[in-house]
């Protein structure tokens, strides 16, 4: 065979392998953030005997997913005496917040605060279906609960992250109503930005992320960096079942994100784990992982999970075997746009 010959079949050999001469793809580039929900708010001890519900307890199992990569920590007070993370008066549910954060502060110093369930008062019904609006907007449902948690230490510290429940109907399957209009969004938005709070958007089904994309993203009411969730198998949300179904659901919600926001997943349910796995190939900024979401490890699994450590351990083993690093705070902080604090004596 002649030289040209050679060099021709080179040629077409290589159209072969034409995807390998692709650009680097920079999706899994950037560092993937770990938020561990420990201790939960509807899944007690009832479900999973291993969550941990006092100050002492919490400090250990978030010291210790902090210790294997967590830098995000979300979180409901519980009451200590019943467990549970409903009906806590205002003043008790301030003193187990402190007492809490407290506790995880001195074992891992620099974690973010995430707080959930930050609506203390209901929202009120006037006539027929419809909603008094001043009984859903955040001077009336946050301002008791997070004006007295900015007052609690510098920079925010007992509460950094907060969550707006964008969810624009009941949702189904049990007696727990959630609901929240665009009026109510707007003003959840405004009043933590006010404050200084990185705003956490939970949109609980397609519809919820359709309405946030265009009541608060695309009008630039919510200043960038933003969490935008995107729920599967928690709290109400879509609950696909395991396998090719749960996949197709998270292409969805992927199709739909809109740009400039960072994507965390809260994904429960026998499948979470798969899925999670999945959005960190995808891209996925943050994902939130622990006893809140899911009860059991693998799909397979018939115990609960033990272990929220274990659970951030895998989480971040994954991470690395698909070539992501794992934000440590400081880096989760700065990518947040988060005041950073001092993670040692």
């Amino acid at each position: 065979m002649v030289q040209p010959e050679i060099d021709l079949a080179i040629e077409e050999a290589k159209k072969v392998f034409a995807a390998h001469r692709e650009t680097p793809d920079q999706t899994m580039a950037k560092k993937l953030i770990i938020n561990v929900a420990a201790s939960g708010s509807f899944i007690d001890r009832r479900h999973n005997p291993n969550i941990p519900i006092t100050a002492e307890e919490v400090a250990r199992e978030v010291g210790r997913a902090w210790d294997a990569g967590a830098s995000m920590w979300h979180f409901h007070p519980r009451d200590p005496e019943t467990g549970l993370a409903v009906k806590l008066g205002l003043d008790k549910r301030l003193q187990i917040h402190k007492n809490w954060c407290d506790a995880v502060f001195s074992r891992a110093p620099d974690i973010i605060t995430d707080v959930g369930a930050i609506y203390v008062t209901p929202w009120k019904q006037v006539k027929g279906t419809l909603v008094d609006e001043n009984s859903i907007l955040a001077e009336t449902r946050l301002a008791p609960l997070i004006d007295r948690l900015v007052m609690l230490g510098p920079k925010n510290r007992y509460v950094e992250v907060a969550i707006s429940l964008c969810t624009c109907g009941a949702t189904g399957g049990t007696n727990s109503i959630s609901f929240n209009n665009r009026p109510g969004i707007v003003s959840d938005v405004e009043f933590l930005q006010s404050r200084g709070v990185r705003v956490e958007l939970s949109p609980f089904h397609h519809a919820d992320l359709a309405n946030v994309k265009e009541w608060v993203l695309d009008t630039g009411l919510a200043k960038a960096p933003v969490i935008l969730d995107t729920l599967l198998g928690v709290h109400n949300s879509p609950c696909p079942r395991p396998g090719l179904e749960a996949f197709e659901w998270l292409f969805t919600y992927v199709r739909m994100l809109p740009r400039g926001v960072l994507w965390q997943t809260l994904l429960g349910g026998r499948f979470w784990l798969p899925l999670t796995m999945a959005a960190i190939a995808l891209g996925a900024d943050i994902v939130r992982v622990g006893m809140e979401d899911a009860m059991y490890m693998y799909p397979h699994s018939t115990s609960p999970i033990d272990s929220n450590a274990r659970v951030v351990e895998a989480v971040a083993g994954m991470a690395r075997y698909m070539g992501r690093e794992v934000a440590m705070p400081a880096e989760a902080r700065q990518i947040l746009g988060l005041p950073q604090v001092q993670a040692g004596p």
